[in-house]
């Protein structure tokens, strides 16, 4: 029948080809559509305190005021995301110090599985002309933020998807949420992110097929045989909506960077968010001070809540002290109480540790913390802050050894010793050695040090690394021009040792 048409009608076999062809042109040189931008809500929040600390209560001094800095956070969605090789892992070269994870509203051991995903842009410029260019596919502006940034205050910048909320596999609201904040103290800055989305935990990462031959002509692939033994799959778990708080060493306070989120919405076809940050170390006059007038009403709202929601310690009297033991043992205030003590008394590893430790290991630790301040509210008259923040750290120091001789260190606790303590805080002899030699935080530094730098000649590399960077990081280690290298062979390394040695001892003069 076919063949008959095309022989005896080729008008209209010309007219179906022109009408072919035209429709191929014309679909080939439509325009796609557009990128539409997630409809998202905005907010920009301030408080006293830290991301660590969270809210605390008290006042911004006007000089403060003076000095602040301009914080300017642009959102871009993306149509896709850019190649691996653009961007770096957040957790790169030990980037983020702390994870602090919740699983519908209640503390879970933090794997940082949405963490995992984020990503920093190390050339932010480089990779801005590129997106602009469309080498990165099309983009989308979706809201730009900014807010000011006084010395002991953080700001909070986030957009949060509300017709997230209304997913059928969420028993109760939730919301896809993207937060930055930053911490100010001096010229230092503090960073932290957090993510909230539904997370599927029977999804895992995709592994590399192999290609599959065709099959030859004329082949038929065999029927599967009907097995009445084999098992019916498993019932999966349905998603879960988790929220992960990632405190990380930002890039200096005057370069610009990007965050990529890999993040899908429910009014918008992006599969990602680049949070472009531009921190304004010295911005305009004008800039600044309207910046200020709404950074004054946040602030005081977030004060006025501090007051009745968090634990406030007024040093060195400690009038709240009582308070403050009470709520440690209150299970949903405990982490929140122990992290602002200690980020108020100084106590640096304590406050890493209340972010890091699981619920058995915070309760315990609380525990000894709450006993030790109930020692020392009887001594008369009242110590100062210092020791204070020694009496926090010891406790929570002393739970750890036990809890390491014991086996019962999780491995968020143990990455975070490391960090804090170097090699001497992975090995539990020297960890204990260190405490029972130490009676104050300064005397507790030094004996971390001399533990650390007796490991530099240690027979395992792995230890040499670890105390090696623990010592670097405070600008203790052997300088370079002594050529100590802890990957090195352990013959070069006390080689290197000796000429260290040789250099800072100085002859006596008779």
């Amino acid at each position: 029948m076919i063949i008959a048409i095309m022989a005896t009608d080729m008008p209209t076999l010309r007219f179906i080809a022109v009408f072919l062809v035209a429709g191929l042109l014309w679909g080939c040189t439509q325009e796609p559509p557009p990128l539409l931008a997630p409809r998202v809500q905005v907010d920009v929040s301030h408080f006293v305190g830290t991301p660590l600390s969270g809210p605390q209560a008290g006042d911004v001094r006007p000089a403060a005021l003076a000095d602040a800095w301009v914080v300017k956070v642009s959102f871009v969605g993306l149509e896709q995301l850019p190649p691996i090789g653009a961007t770096e892992p957040l957790d790169k070269d030990q980037r983020i110090k702390l994870i602090l994870a919740t699983r519908e509203g209640h503390p879970i051991v933090a794997t940082g599985r949405l963490i995992q995903t984020v990503r920093i842009v190390p050339d932010a410029a480089g990779f801005l002309g590129n997106l602009g260019a469309g080498k990165y596919g099309r983009m989308v502006p979706i809201h730009t933020l900014q807010g000011a940034l006084p010395e002991g205050t953080s700001i909070t910048l986030d957009i949060d998807d509300p017709a997230s909320a209304k997913q059928p596999l969420a028993e109760k609201g939730w919301n896809k949420t993207i937060q930055l904040q930053f911490g100010r103290s001096g010229a230092v800055y503090e960073a932290a992110i957090m993510v909230a989305d539904l997370l599927d935990e029977n999804t895992e990462p995709a592994e590399p097929v192999a290609p599959v031959a065709p099959a030859p002509l004329g082949h038929r692939w065999p029927m599967p045989a009907n097995n009445s033994k084999v098992k019916p799959p498993a019932p999966t778990a349905p998603p879960v909506y988790q929220r992960e708080l990632a405190v990380y060493t930002p890039p200096p306070a005057r370069q610009v960077f990007a965050l990529l989120v890999p993040m899908q919405f429910a009014s918008s076809p992006i599969k990602g968010v680049l949070a472009v940050v531009e921190i304004a170390t010295a911005p305009p006059a004008p800039v600044r001070d309207l910046a200020n007038q709404e950074a004054l009403q946040g602030l005081q709202h977030s004060t006025e809540a501090s007051i009745n929601n968090v634990v406030v310690l007024d040093l060195p009297e400690w009038p709240g002290l009582t308070a403050a033991v009470t709520a440690l043992s209150a299970p949903t205030r405990r982490r929140q109480a122990l992290a602002y003590m200690a980020a108020t008394a100084g106590a640096k590893i304590t406050a890493d540790v209340a972010l890091a430790a699981d619920s058995d290991g915070l309760a315990m630790i609380a525990d000894r913390v709450a006993k030790d301040l109930t020692v020392a509210a009887a001594i008369k008259p009242p110590p100062g802050r210092p020791y204070l923040g020694w009496v926090v750290e010891r406790a929570c120091l002393y739970t750890l050894a036990w809890m390491q001789a014991n086996g019962k260190l999780s491995p968020e606790l143990s990455a975070a010793m490391i960090i804090d303590c170097g090699q001497a805080g992975r090995d539990a002899s020297t960890f204990a050695d260190v405490l029972n030699a130490s009676r104050s935080e300064p005397e507790l530094e030094n004996q971390l040090a001399a533990a650390n730098f007796a490991y530099l000649d240690d027979t395992s590399r792995g230890a040499r690394v670890r105390a090696f960077d623990w010592l670097s990081w405070r600008g203790l280690a052997p300088p370079p021009s002594c050529g100590y290298d802890p990957r090195a062979k352990l013959a070069d390394c006390r080689a290197a040792l000796r000429k260290f040695q040789a250099s800072t001892t100085q002859p006596v003069n008779p």
